[in-house]
């Protein structure tokens, strides 16, 4: 699972910075950094505060973060229309 790179694209999406996203949730930007690029773990009570903040449910980004081999049920192309149509959902939302 890499929630890191769900947060960084949503809030990529959504047009907020890496400071805002700090600033507003309390974590410090080298923090969010680093999981952003997987190099730290975060805790569920700090991503309820980002998935928060970017407007995305906790669900959707952890739906986001699933690796291909953790969702093998959804079959490869079913899952990049639903990745799409989330994208879109996310998109709208601003």
């Amino acid at each position: 699972m890499k929630i890191g790179h769900a947060i960084k694209k949503c809030r990529q999406l959504k047009n907020i910075s890496l400071s805002l996203l700090a600033d507003e949730t309390g974590l410090s930007k080298s923090y969010l950094s680093l999981v952003e690029n997987e190099k730290r773990q975060i805790s569920l009570e700090s991503l309820e505060k980002v998935s928060s903040l970017l407007d995305v449910p906790l669900y959707l980004l952890i739906y986001l973060a699933a690796e291909p081999e953790e969702m093998k049920e959804i079959k490869g192309e079913l899952k990049t229309e639903f990745d799409n149509l989330l994208i879109n959902l996310i998109k709208k939302n601003e």
